[in-house]
């Protein structure tokens, strides 16, 4: 049987996720403290003491995700002992499959996620961007509009299924994009997200240039024995020396899930597990293929959705 692992990025987060797990695993409250160590940020406060507002602030947000990410991968590592044949995680989501896929180490991914966290924090507060998801589009009409697109930045950031991306950019660029559709009746739905910043977009260069040199001291493995699909590329990646430069790349460029869905659906996978908070990424395989078995986990209760497909 052919499992691939999935894992969900920025937004998907919500105070007290994963709290049954922490209650009841003493492996979960080790991975806690070991985020914490690495990230100086504590952890157990940020998802089970605080503020939605202060969840949600970018660097708090990032590390938060990965560590709950990789707590419930743990458990069901050791409670089924199952190895997916392809890993694979939208942007933040990415440190997680990192590990899984034994290119990166667990304490490499929380310093990973800590370090772009504060990066990308830091230069959106001086970029001021946006990101609108538009649905109803078709990927090659909406690449059109954004070619002609002649002042400020919009780019498209997230390929995420069929009728849905993202896109992402400063004040004017997204408004002329926005008016665009306005002035061509396009019979589309635009929806503002409720972000801190222009992600995987030309707003985000400042931090991609530090990242880039941080990550030049962190070790890359190849990818060996679990399959590993680039957000950048969309395609299978096994070099260790390329993921680095692709991974630093995605604070830049579009996350291509779509991309990643049809390397499901090519490698003939039966059971799409969806590994953290929420079933975004369900959401988006069920609209894409129904043929693959779509499974989230995030609480102790959903471990028994395995038992029935394993």
């Amino acid at each position: 049987m052919k499992n691939a692992f999935v894992f969900p990025g920025q937004g998907a987060q919500y105070i007290g996720m994963a709290q049954d797990f922490y209650d009841n695993f003493d492996i979960v409250r080790s991975i806690f403290e070991e985020a914490s160590d690495i990230t100086k940020i504590d952890i157990k406060k940020i998802i089970f003491n605080s503020t939605e507002e202060e969840l949600k602030q970018t660097v708090n947000t990032q590390p938060a995700i990965i560590t709950v990410e990789l707590s419930i991968y743990e458990i069901i590592k050791r409670e089924f002992g199952i190895t997916p044949y392809l890993a694979a995680g939208h942007s933040v989501g990415e440190a997680s499959a990192l590990y899984v896929a034994g290119i990166v180490s667990k304490g490499d991914a929380f310093g990973i996620i800590g370090k772009r966290a504060f990066f990308m924090e830091r230069e959106a507060k001086k970029t001021n961007g946006k990101m609108f998801a538009v649905l109803g589009m078709k990927d090659e009409t909406l690449n059109d509009y954004l070619s002609r697109i002649t002042e400020g930045i919009v780019v498209a950031a997230n390929y995420n299924t069929i009728g849905q991306i993202v896109v992402s950019g400063d004040e004017k660029g997204t408004k002329a994009l926005l008016d665009l559709f306005e002035k061509n009746n396009e019979r589309i739905r635009t929806i503002e997200l409720k972000v801190s910043g222009g992600w995987h977009s030309p707003l985000m260069e400042g931090a991609y240039n530090e990242y880039s040199e941080f990550l030049d001291g962190i070790e890359f493995h190849n990818s060996m024995e679990i399959k590993y699909v680039s957000n950048v590329s969309g395609e299978y990646e096994t070099s260790g020396d390329k993921i680095k430069k692709l991974v630093s790349r995605q604070i830049i460029s579009p996350v291509l899930w779509t991309r990643t869905m049809r390397k499901m659906v090519e490698g003939n996978i039966q059971n799409s597990i969806e590994i953290g908070p929420g079933s975004v990424l369900s959401g988006l395989m069920k609209r894409y293929d129904r043929s693959i078995n779509r499974i989230n986990i995030e609480k102790i209760s959903d471990l028994e959705k395995l038992k029935e497909v394993l």
